[in-house]
């Protein structure tokens, strides 16, 4: 993935604190937000307890999932946050 693109998109969500690690299209943040750069959608590290946009991204017809797993438990890991997934997701 594209250095530039990644610094464009973080910038514009306004994603400051540098990206920790990449999963296929999902980048995380040092400070646990989470965005999907190709598809342009952020998870900010205050919603990432929230598991109502967890059904909302379910149901997004590029939603890759595997991918998306690995970027949720590892901005879980920096947030030192545990979050039970509903079995269905």
């Amino acid at each position: 993935m594209e250095k530039e693109l990644i610094s464009r998109v973080l910038d514009y969500y306004e994603v400051k604190s540098g990206v920790d690690s990449i999963y296929g299209d999902w980048v995380v943040s040092k400070a646990g937000d989470i965005v999907n750069i190709e598809r342009r959608y952020p998870i900010y590290s205050s919603q990432v307890r929230d598991d109502r946009w967890l059904l909302h991204l379910r149901d997004k017809t590029w939603f890759e999932r595997t991918s998306f797993l690995a970027a949720f438990h590892r901005a879980c890991e920096i947030l030192g946050v545990t979050v039970t997934l509903k079995e269905d997701f």
